[in-house]
């Protein structure tokens, strides 16, 4: 039916066709005329086409965050961009408001830093979880080094197989954990995957 080359099909007319079978496959629940196409036709052709890298590709997940009932939450859910609605994940180890996520090179969500229920200031976090969307599961806590130095509200990046956290609030050196305490991070900590290890560097 066709050929790809990159992003770009061989005929013109080949993604539009596949289209109204995939709906009409779907119209037809169970009760089609034809054969339904081969999974492995949507898995191995169709999908590549829609710009999906992965069994779960341009998804869009958010971690955590906090809620005026609830204060930091646990909650995960993901935007399934395929059908248009969000899906409930399972929940993340620690509750986390002010966290930041990136995506590791074997496919693991590393979610870092920010901080529970106890607040900004005692409820600050170093540790981070990392989440396997194929498998649906959180890694043990623990499994991640934590950062050097405790953040809420810092960014949070992939490069080259190395994840860069920036910025954000943290506790002064050496300071009692109360708000009065807190100061705008001009530091960078660099997470190395394949160690598993965390290192500070200098603004």
């Amino acid at each position: 039916l066709f050929r790809s080359f990159g992003s770009r099909w061989a005929d013109p007319g080949a993604c539009a066709a596949l289209c109204l079978l995939i709906l009409d496959d779907r119209r037809s629940s169970g009760q089609t005329r034809r054969r339904a196409l081969p999974t492995a036709l949507y898995a191995e052709n169709v999908a590549p086409f829609l710009r999906f890298d992965a069994p779960l590709p341009n998804m869009l997940y958010a971690f955590g965050g906090r809620n005026q009932g609830y204060g930091p939450l646990d909650t995960v859910e993901m935007l399934d961009t395929w059908h248009g609605f969000w899906v409930t994940c399972p929940s993340m180890p620690t509750r986390r408001a002010g966290s930041a996520a990136a995506l590791l090179p074997k496919g693991l969500m590393l979610v870092v830093g920010g901080y529970n229920e106890k607040g900004i200031a005692e409820g600050l976090l170093a540790s981070c979880d990392a989440y396997d969307p194929f498998k649906r599961r959180w890694q043990e806590p623990g499994s991640i080094a934590p950062l050097t130095r405790a953040r809420w509200g810092h960014g949070c990046a992939p490069l080259r197989g190395k994840v860069y956290v920036a910025g954000g609030c943290s506790l002064q050196p050496e300071a009692q954990p109360r708000e009065a305490f807190m100061e705008t991070l001009g530091c960078c900590e660099v997470y190395r995957s394949e160690e598993h290890t965390s290192e500070l560097q200098s603004p």
